[in-house]
């Protein structure tokens, strides 16, 4: 019937462009056939077969990248900056379970490693959901066959979500890009590939795609060569694909 037995308790509240938000006894927005809520709080993007290996890997690495990306805040000192920009991802983010109007999906054929969206109803009317899209076959393709070891490529999977996690923690968005400058748009970017260079500091692991993050930097040199690595990695982001150096 599309209905759960009893109210869910972490329900978040409605959007004026979703009423339907208020609603707590309806199951995933009354549309089981594309969304899933085997917790009762928490929706992924589509159903996830238990003989679909690729789909619960998928969902697994995104468990395992989250978790990286706590312990990255972890190793910031409580209070300082740094630790605020990655506490505030992960408050976005949160955790399965609290139904926080954040949707996580897969999508193997995009050109991209991340991408991160409101979901629209009728293509133009915003729901109050985000959704956060990751291909992270991508990942492996250009870390992973690079040579690089498996904790880099871990790190680097807690930096994509951390980027796109700080994108939906604005609110900003690849299909509302139009109605902002292209100045604007890179801005998201830059602030999104920090968050990348800062997991990577927090566990002082080399960054490959910039580099974004070098332990070898002179500790008077660091926040320069990164603000220097971040700028040109935004004035390449739209030309090329990144990939290892």
């Amino acid at each position: 019937m599309g209905r759960f037995v009893t109210s869910d308790p972490l329900l978040s509240s409605g959007h004026p462009a979703n009423p339907q938000g208020w609603n707590r006894y309806a199951y995933v927005l009354n549309n089981p056939i594309k969304l899933t809520d085997p917790t009762g709080f928490y929706e992924w993007e589509k159903k996830c077969k238990s003989s679909d290996q690729k789909c619960q890997r998928n969902r697994q690495k995104f468990r395992d990248a989250l978790q990286k990306l706590r312990e990255a805040a972890k190793k910031f000192k409580e209070g300082s900056d740094k630790r605020k920009a990655l506490d505030k991802i992960l408050a976005k983010i949160g955790t399965e379970g609290d139904g926080n109007n954040i949707r996580v999906g897969f999508d193997s054929n995009m050109s991209d490693p991340g991408w991160t969206s409101p979901q629209l109803k009728f293509g133009f009317i915003p729901t109050g959901n985000i959704l956060m899209k990751f291909n992270f076959d991508s990942v492996d393709n250009d870390i992973a066959k690079a040579g690089y070891d498996q904790e880099t490529v871990d790190i680097w999977n807690a930096g994509l979500v951390g980027h796109e996690g700080n994108h939906a923690a604005e609110g900003n968005a690849a299909s509302a890009k139009w109605l902002f400058s292209r100045k604007e748009r890179l801005e998201w970017e830059r602030r999104g590939i920090n968050i990348e260079s800062l997991v990577f500091e927090g566990f002082n692991k080399y960054e490959p795609t910039g580099p974004l993050w070098n332990p070898s930097w002179a500790e008077a040199d660091r926040e320069t060569l990164r603000k220097a690595a971040v700028d040109n990695m935004v004035r390449e982001f739209y030309e090329k694909k990144k990939k290892p150096q």
